[in-house]
């Protein structure tokens, strides 16, 4: 005879007994990574210690709070002033062999990441310099 048990885990799941067999439902897939969750998770990896420095620097360039006054990180941002695009803000925008949509967030990162390296030498020279500028860049 069948009987229906249920227990909470870390979700909901009802867990079916027949006879001495127990069948358990597949857990749901896990919650798919946002693209900012993604940014920072890269930006992590590629940075190192210098991440939190490049994550100001990119909150100065392309970031935008939202309602709660957590970070988006606009990888689509253009300037429409001076066309600087993505999440560095290459300009001219055509020096950046990336697109701007989702599936071009890690090529913005590696290139960010070669410009600062060449050029700055590293992120907190690249965030100095941002600062001394009127109107900000780098």
């Amino acid at each position: 005879k069948n009987q229906i048990l249920s227990l909470t885990w870390k979700w909901p799941v009802t867990i079916e007994k027949r006879e001495s067999q127990v069948i358990l439902p597949q857990p749901s897939p896990l919650k798919e990574e946002t693209a900012n969750e993604k940014i920072i998770r890269l930006v992590n990896e590629k940075f190192g210690t210098e991440a939190p420095r490049t994550l100001v620097l990119l909150q100065g360039e392309s970031g935008v709070k939202d309602a709660d006054g957590n970070w988006i990180y606009r990888y689509w941002a253009v300037n429409q002033t001076s066309g600087a695009c993505g999440l560095f803000q290459a300009l001219p925008c055509e020096k950046m062999p990336c697109g701007l949509g989702p599936n071009d967030i890690e090529c913005q990162i590696n290139w960010g990441y070669d410009y600062i390296k060449g050029v700055y030498g590293d992120s907190t020279s690249a965030h100095e310099a941002w600062l001394v500028r009127l109107p900000h860049w780098y």
